[in-house]
């Protein structure tokens, strides 16, 4: 199996290999399991039925809150000019 990474991605796995002393491999390896055994466990079932509430509300609106716009605010928490939570905006035609 071949993975394609981006060159952010493909720089910081190298960096992280050389300070750990492992190969790229047996780091992507590893990240892989664990991600693989967290999808092992039963799903919730009222987990389910809120993502789904979820993904019928941003079908409706077609609004939601971009990813950017949230790693901006979690970054601003515990700094002296912490920004409010960002408001949902159009991002679907619906």
């Amino acid at each position: 199996m071949m993975i394609q990474l981006n060159a952010d991605m493909e720089s910081a796995l190298k960096s992280i290999a050389e300070q750990t002393r492992r190969s790229p491999e047996d780091i992507v390896h590893d990240l892989i399991a664990q991600e693989f055994d967290v999808w092992q466990e039963p799903i919730n079932p009222a987990v389910l039925e809120e993502l789904d509430r979820r993904h019928a509300k941003f079908m409706e609106t077609g609004s939601a809150v971009p990813w950017e716009k949230v790693r901006l605010w979690m970054d601003s928490w515990f700094t002296d000019e912490e920004l409010p939570p960002p408001e949902p905006e159009r991002c679907l035609d619906v």
